[in-house]
């Protein structure tokens, strides 16, 4: 569930995770899609979201419903929406954190650690480590500086 303006964006659980909108008040409730969508990270005038119905791949649909367009062919979960980039990380290569822009142009992997639990915050993205033993890393938003951190 995401909260942007007025709106309330979230997955419909009890109509097969279909992508509804609703004013904060509970009003004007409308469905904006048919896949089963996970993941939602709604930014501006776009939402942002894992399309189950289409193993993991990520989409993006405008805010009226309108304009769905598929961003990646990757099985991806933990999707973090920051300015132009869309990070996520990368089931189909095993667990690697990448970004693509939010047009879906410019694709970068930017880790080699199969990586869980992703979380960008200002510029940089902390994650759990699964190769060491689960500890804590993060890197910068462009994949540089990778540190452990605990």
């Amino acid at each position: 569930m995401n909260i942007v303006d007025d709106w309330i964006y979230y997955s419909n659980g009890s109509e097969g995770q279909k992508l509804y909108k609703m004013k904060l008040k509970g009003s004007d409730r409308q469905k904006l899609n048919d896949d089963d969508s996970r993941s939602i990270n709604a930014v501006d005038d776009w939402i942002y979201y894992r399309n189950d119905s289409d193993k993991g791949k990520i989409y993006k649909i405008s805010v009226d419903g309108e304009n769905r367009q598929k961003l990646t062919d990757d099985d991806s979960t933990f999707i973090n929406v920051m300015e132009e980039w869309v990070y996520y990380r990368n089931n189909s290569d095993n667990g690697k954190i990448y970004r693509i822009q939010t047009d879906g142009s410019f694709k970068q992997k930017l880790n080699d650690d199969e990586s869980s639990n992703v979380n960008v915050k200002g510029e940089w993205i902390h994650y759990t480590n699964m190769n060491d033993g689960a500890k804590k890393y993060k890197l910068k938003t462009d994949g540089t500086d990778r540190q452990i951190v605990g």
